[in-house]
Formats: C-alpha cells, structure tokens, sequence
C-alpha cells in the first residue's frame, strides 16, 4: 500500500486464470479481468487483494462480498469458469 500513498487514481484491474494440462499436452489457459479500484487495506480475512480490491459498481471488497452475497463473485469471475466449461465440453473432456 506504499505504493499507493498519495496515489489519486487507484484505478485497477484484476486479471486471472485457469489453465487445464493433460499428460504429455501442453497446458489450456483461459484467463478473464474484473476493473475495479483499491482501496485502503480493510481487516477482511482472505487473500490481500480481498482486503483492497473494489470491483467496479460494487461498494465492498471481494472478501467481503465473497461473505455477503457469493453470487456477485461468480458474476466477476465465472467468465473464466464458463469459457473453460465450453472448451471442456467441445473437446470431449468428459
């Protein structure tokens, strides 16, 4: 959060992603972003990001949203869940 200090635009983006490897292949990712804002270090429990990271149109940090209202959180990362799902499905992984 040093960083940060005396920082006016906190704007941010929080990028992440699911890769699947079958044996002797090279590894699938699929990867997603959530725009967002960070803010002061909050005592949520969690990773940090889940103390300091505000998605956009939300008023909480994920760590407390992940508490609060779980289904907000697939809205931001299950982007990355469905294309994975979608790509498992077209190569007959199941």
């Amino acid at each position: 959060m040093k960083l940060m200090e005396n920082e006016i635009n906190r704007k941010a983006y929080l990028v992440y992603a699911l890769s699947f490897c079958e044996s002797g292949k090279e590894p699938v990712t699929f990867s997603g972003k959530t725009k967002g804002n960070i803010v002061e270090k909050s005592n949520q429990k969690g990773s940090l990001i889940d103390s300091v990271f505000i998605p956009d149109g939300e008023k909480e940090v994920i760590g407390k949203l992940r508490e609060t209202n779980p289904e907000k959180i697939s809205q931001f990362f299950g982007e990355v869940e469905e294309k994975f799902a979608k790509w498992f499905i077209k190569n007959n992984k199941i």
